[in-house]
């Protein structure tokens, strides 16, 4: 938690990052409580080893509970990390920052270099296609009937659909 008065005080960007890093901490927490726990019954089991085969089955559910909660932590952190350092990566590729770009053994993935070709090129092909604003030629397709011909007139489309010569 943060003091009231200081997080009045925060920007809504600073919270909002805040906010993030307290949910990485939270499992943190929990999956550390979990392993702590975990530990002093092992300690137990120290003088009283009759009644492990009556928990084990409860530890193991507990440990495996323990490791989800810290690769989430793990994960979380990972994403925390990626945005900060977006500010410093190129607008058009800030969507490798995202989460549904896999955490592997490094950052971004292992396959970000493809990615960030992918994202060029579909970016390349929007702008192709968008930079006719509003109009483009049909040549060579229609006749002043409307027929398709090879003939090249110079006709413009608009996006109403309507038909007028240039």
């Amino acid at each position: 938690m943060i003091n009231p008065t200081f997080w009045a005080l925060l920007p809504n960007e600073s919270k909002e990052h805040d906010k993030h890093l307290q949910n990485a901490q939270s499992l943190l927490a929990k999956g550390l409580t979990g392993v702590v726990q975990i530990k002093e019954t092992l300690l137990h089991f120290n003088s009283h080893p009759d009644q492990f085969s009556l928990l084990f089955p409860k530890l193991f559910a507990k440990l495996g509970s323990c490791a989800v909660l810290l690769g989430n932590a793990f994960l979380e952190s990972s994403y925390r990390r990626r945005d900060v350092l977006k500010p410093a990566i190129n607008p058009r590729f800030h969507s490798l920052c995202g989460s549904k770009i896999p955490v592997t053994n490094v950052l971004f993935g292992d396959n970000v270099l493809e990615s960030a070709k992918s994202i060029q090129s579909s970016q390349r092909m929007t702008q192709k296609f968008a930079s006719g604003r509003g109009n483009f030629q049909i040549n060579r397709w229609f006749s002043t009937s409307g027929s398709r011909t090879t003939s090249s007139s110079n006709r413009n489309l608009n996006f109403r659909g309507q038909i007028h010569n240039s």
